[in-house]
This record gives C-alpha cells, sequence and structure tokens, in this order.
C-alpha cells in the first residue's frame, strides 16, 4: 500500500510545475509506452493505450502544435490527401455502410496513431525506450508461445493452438504477423550494448534475448509474416553492409530456407496452390477490370464482385478483403486510390531512407540512425507482408505499422538539422 501512494506522489510530483501542454505530452506519451508493451495481451489492453494516448495528443495539439514535430513535417498533406481520398470512397461505395464502418474504426484505433508515433520520439532516450519496450512486448509474447508449445494452450489467456500453429496470447496464428514488425526494431538492441564489448559478444546476447520472440514467430507459421521479415533482414543486411554482396546472398538465402522450407505449410506446393493465388487475387483483378478508375469503395470488395457475376467456391465466397492490400487498392479504390496509396508510402519510405542515411553517414551519432533504420526496416516489411497478409484497414496491423512509420518520421525530424531543436513544449517531460 505504501509502495503504490509512494509512485502516486512520485507521478504529482512528476505533472508539478509543468505546462498543460507538457502533462498532455506525457499522457500521451505514457499511454504510447502503455499501448506497445501490452500489445499482443489483448484489445482491451491496445484500446486503453490508444485512448489515453490519443486523448492525450489532440490536447497537445489544441494547446501547443506550433511546436509540435507534425508542424514541421513537410510531406504531411499526403497523409491528409490519402484519409481523404478514402473518406470520398466511403461514399462512392457499393456498401456505405460497411465503408464507414472500416474508415472509422481505422482512423480512430489507427490513423492517429501515426502522429502520436511523430510526437514521441525526439532524441536518443525516446528511441532507446521504444526499442526497449518492442523487445521486452517480443520477449514476453515469445515466452508464451513457448509455453503453448509445451503445455497445448497459452499463460495469458489459456488459448489453444491451432493444430501446429502457435498463437501465443494473440489468440490466432496471425501473431506471426505481429512479431515480423516487432522483432525488427527488437534487434535494435544490438546497439545498446556497451561499446566495448566485442561484436560477436553482441550479438550473442542479442541473439539470446530474440529467441524466445523467434520462437513463436516460427511456430505460427505465418508465410506473410516470413516474407515481410525477409524483407526487413534484406535492407538492413544491404544497410549495414557488413557482408560482402556474396555473403549478404548467402545469409538472406538462409532465412528464407529455414522460414519456407521448415515445414509443409511453408512448401513451394502448398504456397503455389494458395486459394489466394488461384482464387481470390484472380477475382479482385476482375472486380478492378470492371472498376478500374474509382474502384467499388472501401470494403467493397465482397459485393463488388457478387455484383458482376462472379463466385468463389465454399467460404471464399464470403471473403470481405482480396488478401492483398495493393489489389486491395486496385479494386476498392481504383488506379486513382493505389496511386495516392503507393505515393504516400513510396514518398515517405524515401524521404526517411535519405535523412538516415545522410545522417548515418555524415553524424558522430551513428547509433541513433542505426537504431531509426531498425524501425525503418519494420514498415519497409510491412509493405511485403502486405502481399498476401491482411486486409489493409485490419485495426490492430494497421495501428502498429503506422506506429513505426510515425516513429521513423519523428526521429528523422528530431535529428535534421534544418528543422532545429524542440525544446518548449517537452523539455525534461519524460
Amino acid at each position: 500500500m505504501f509502495s503504490i501512494t509512494k509512485k502516486i506522489s512520485s507521478l504529482f510530483e512528476l505533472l508539478k510545475g509543468k505546462t498543460w501542454a507538457q502533462r498532455a505530452y506525457l499522457l500521451m506519451y505514457m499511454g504510447f509506452c502503455f499501448y506497445i508493451l501490452f500489445f499482443p495481451i489483448g484489445r482491451a489492453f491496445r484500446e486503453i493505450g490508444e485512448i489515453v494516448s490519443v486523448l492525450g495528443l489532440i490536447t497537445y495539439y489544441l494547446l501547443d502544435y506550433k511546436n509540435s514535430q507534425l508542424k514541421k513535417f513537410p510531406l504531411k498533406w499526403i497523409y491528409f490527401l490519402f484519409w481523404g481520398y478514402m473518406l470520398f470512397k466511403v461514399f462512392h461505395s457499393v456498401d456505405m455502410a460497411r465503408s464507414w464502418d472500416g474508415f472509422e474504426t481505422s482512423i480512430r484505433k489507427g490513423g492517429l496513431l501515426f502522429f502520436v508515433g511523430i510526437e514521441c520520439v525526439r532524441g536518443m532516450k525516446d528511441i532507446k525506450r521504444f526499442v526497449i519496450l518492442f523487445c521486452i512486448m517480443g520477449f514476453y509474447e515469445g515466452l508464451d508461445g513457448i509455453y503453448q508449445y509445451i503445455t497445448g494452450h497459452d499463460l495469458f489467456r489459456g488459448t489453444a493452438a491451432w493444430g501446429s500453429r502457435l498463437t501465443g496470447s494473440f489468440s490466432t496464428p496471425r501473431v506471426g504477423n505481429l512479431m515480423a514488425l516487432v522483432l525488427p526494431p527488437s534487434m535494435a538492441v544490438f546497439f545498446l550494448w556497451k561499446d566495448s564489448w566485442s561484436i560477436s559478444k553482441k550479438i550473442l546476447l542479442t541473439g539470446i534475448i530474440l529467441i524466445p520472440a523467434m520462437f513463436i514467430f516460427v511456430g505460427a507459421q505465418a508465410r506473410s509474416g516470413y516474407l515481410g521479415y525477409i524483407l526487413a533482414c534484406t535492407v538492413l543486411i544491404l544497410f549495414f553492409r557488413k557482408f560482402s554482396l556474396t555473403k549478404a546472398t548467402i545469409v538472406i538465402a538462409l532465412i528464407v530456407g529455414a522460414l519456407f522450407f521448415s515445414s509443409t505449410r511453408t512448401s513451394y506446393n502448398k504456397v503455389i496452390n494458395d486459394p489466394r493465388i488461384q482464387e481470390i487475387w484472380p477475382t479482385a483483378i476482375h472486380v478492378f477490370e470492371k472498376n478500374p478508375i474509382l474502384g467499388v469503395g472501401i470494403k467493397g470488395f465482397n459485393k463488388g464482385f457478387k455484383n458482376i457475376g462472379l463466385h468463389m467456391p465454399g467460404r471464399l465466397n464470403r471473403m470481405p478483403h482480396p488478401h492483398n492490400i495493393y489489389l486491395q487498392f486496385a479494386c476498392e479504390t481504383g488506379i486513382i486510390g493505389l496511386g495516392i496509396f503507393l505515393g504516400w508510402i513510396g514518398s515517405y519510405l524515401w524521404w526517411t531512407w535519405r535523412k538516415i542515411r545522410t545522417g548515418w553517414l555524415t553524424s558522430s551519432d551513428t547509433t541513433y540512425w542505426s537504431l531509426t533504420f531498425c524501425l525503418w526496416s519494420a514498415y519497409f516489411g510491412y509493405t511485403g507482408t502486405a502481399i498476401s497478409g491482411h486486409d489493409f484497414f485490419r485495426d490492430w496491423w494497421l495501428a502498429l505499422s503506422l506506429s513505426l512509420l510515425g516513429m521513423t518520421v519523428g526521429a528523422c525530424i528530431a535529428k535534421s538539422p534544418e528543422y532545429g531543436t524542440n525544446t518548449q513544449a517537452t523539455q525534461q517531460v519524460v
């Protein structure tokens, strides 16, 4: 009881002497940390983190937008253009109710966290903190996967495994796609060890910490997650250039082999005969061919293919999305929407890449830019998982990917000389 009282007293001491903008920022920051740390345990934990961080974000912008990171970001207009077009596709849709549900949920549970990510990373202390949080989250979720493998059910929620596929506390093998986003920033812990330690010692310790997360990632057998993680590892290897091109190719080939040839689910024949390739993607292409300019409306894939007389066998006929976000944007938002989407993620990835690469080559603070690139690689991996993984509007996947993209943008703004240093609003707040 005394300990709880002491912690509450410490919190009030922290808030004393702060402006309301700083208090709002602290609320946002704490909510975001809570959100990342407890992400896999359940929807309730995610929603608590989302609500707290977004309330803090909105209050902070109302009180001190002039000192925000977002105000300095030159490409923010593309993000607003994208979501503005998505709103248009709510009303220009074959299924307006479903379109509105997808749009509203995505903004509330995903879109706003991009701004939270931008604001929460303003220096080395922040980026280190979030790398550690991702590492802790992946570690305990991985331990839960090991527990589930041994006992047949997970520790937190009692969820049984899906046959041979692990779910952890996430209750679905999609935990593999979650780990594909979590592992790259967790790998950044390599750069947090003491400089005096040898490379081999750092690799050994990092590998030990990552074993649980890798166990559940492989055990979930999420092929789309494998693809995303392979892309993330590829860009990490090429960026740091610790290997020659030949050695890098061998390492990447070993990763591909270990992931895609470790079970019958990931065998070549299983992949090539997957219903996504055989049925769903061709159907999405037909929908696009009938509505090439504007598409059928967001979340309108199912009604869209039925409206043109197409039918897929069995339960596939109830499929709500094409299991490929690029085809999803093509058939649901047309060539205009696909172009805006690709322009948005392409410009953000290119802008942040240039900032990171320049900083890493010219700055003395290579650790900061190395950590930032690990965040960048996670979002780049997401673009690979998106080839076959999910509906773009799946709230948890969208939210975490946009959080990572936002943190990457925020880290680039914070250390880019042309934007100056922001000390007025959040100095010593967290």
